[in-house]
């Protein structure tokens, strides 16, 4: 009889339309059977079988779904007792399961870890992986940094989740055009009853010019904007007004589009009931940012 190996660790992987960066990623995880690779393709044109370097479980999401449904379709079916998520134009630097093995015994909800960054087009580093590093190092040097590490790691890559606290919880991703991924990482660092953090860099983030985080249409801004407004709302509901962040900016770029745009943006922020001066210390530090 064939013994049925355990599950560890589910990689969940959302893609579209970049299979040649897609196998770059798959070849950065091992082939072990304690490892699931679960991609959900919502392409032009479905992936099939064949256009993977390696085996894994292919399943499908609608055009419009964006990456939040496929990350919710992807916890849905996954296996693991971890959850390990990663964008298909990023990758796993070598013997980064290697370092993950140590720590799947844990009892932590969340495990996070350092991650790096690089400039696919010229090979040099990138900052996009700058600040969960930073957040990584000033919890370790100082476990008084833990809510900072919690709710401002917003990003869903370089950490290990429990499953089992994804369920309890019911967490999911939001299901928009950008930033899908924001409030999911902020609400799971809060209800955490325990996070762990590892002074390793596990992650590799590109920077390409027509990724996503790069889109600046007004679609792209309506929805970061939204996702702001209910991090905000999410934030004062839960006693920590001192972490809403400005949105000032989005009233600012919507002017861009025109007066109509910019009023249907401040209707959005006053229907929310914030202000839309709050985090205006910081403003200005974020348009430098963003521009």
């Amino acid at each position: 009889m064939k013994i049925k190996v355990p599950i560890d660790i589910s990689v969940i992987i959302p893609h579209r339309d970049t299979p040649k960066l897609l196998n770059r990623l798959l070849d950065s995880i091992p082939l072990l059977s304690n490892i699931e690779v679960i991609v959900v393709d919502n392409s032009v044109e479905s992936l099939q079988r064949t256009d993977l370097t390696r085996s894994a479980i292919i399943l499908y999401s609608d055009l419009n779904g964006g990456a939040g449904r496929a990350r919710n379709i992807g916890i849905d079916a996954a296996n693991g007792r971890w959850l390990l998520f990663a964008d298909a134009d990023d990758y796993f630097v070598e013997d980064a399961f290697k370092e993950i093995f140590n720590y799947t015994s844990s009892l932590c909800d969340i495990i996070y870890f350092e991650m790096e960054s690089i400039n696919d087009s010229t090979g040099e580093r990138a900052n996009r992986g700058e600040l969960y590093t930073r957040l990584v190092q000033d919890y370790l040097r100082d476990a008084r940094n833990e809510l900072n590490l919690r709710l401002y790691f917003d990003s869903p890559c370089s950490k290990l989740i429990s499953s089992t606290f994804i369920k309890k919880h019911k967490l999911r991703y939001d299901e928009c055009v950008a930033a899908n991924d924001v409030f999911f990482s902020i609400s799971s660092g809060y209800f955490a009853k325990s996070v762990q953090a590892v002074s390793f860099p596990l992650y590799v983030a590109t920077e390409r010019s027509n990724s996503l985080t790069k889109r600046a249409d007004y679609v792209a801004l309506k929805s970061r904007l939204l996702v702001k407004l209910k991090v905000n709302s999410f934030f004062k509901k839960n006693g920590l007004p001192e972490y809403q962040q400005s949105v000032a900016y989005f009233l600012y770029k919507s002017l861009s589009f025109g007066p109509h745009s910019f009023f249907q943006f401040l209707f959005y922020v006053l229907k929310a009931k914030q202000n839309p001066f709050v985090g205006y210390k910081n403003w200005l530090k974020t348009l430098n940012k963003n521009s």
